[in-house]
């Protein structure tokens, strides 16, 4: 499993490796200005984000941090014909997660199967 944050709902590990591939300069800044909890930060700038726009609006249109500007999510207007395109697509990272719990409560609220797209939870299954 990665490292999935129960909390936010978001697969730390891919969220983290999609950024790094794909804003280099973005991820130093953003380092330097929080140091060892970066990582963490990151996360937390992502899920406040989608708390307050929604993930369709931030996979559209981006985040924006006092400390590094804009941080990317989506790979807006893919042409398969630009090779700088299509190498960014290639860097999407998928991954799934089942029997995933989602809420940090005491019910152990949980879905039989997620699906993540750079680390944000994009579809979720319960069996009936």
């Amino acid at each position: 499993m990665n490292d999935y944050y129960k909390k936010y709902t978001i697969d730390k590990t891919s969220l983290i490796e999609f950024l790094e591939s794909t804003q280099k300069e973005m991820i130093e800044e953003f380092k330097s200005n929080c140091e060892d909890f970066w990582e963490n930060e990151i996360v937390k700038v992502v899920y406040e984000t989608i708390e307050k726009d929604f993930l369709i609006h931030i996979l559209g249109h981006g985040i924006r941090d006092w400390r590094v500007g804009k941080i990317y999510l989506l790979n807006s207007k893919f042409n398969i014909e630009n090779e700088e395109q299509n190498e960014l697509y290639k860097k999407n990272i998928y991954s799934v997660i089942d029997e995933l719990e989602y809420e940090d409560k005491e019910n152990n609220n949980k879905v039989d199967l997620a699906l993540f797209l750079k680390g944000l939870p994009v579809s979720m299954c319960l069996q009936g």
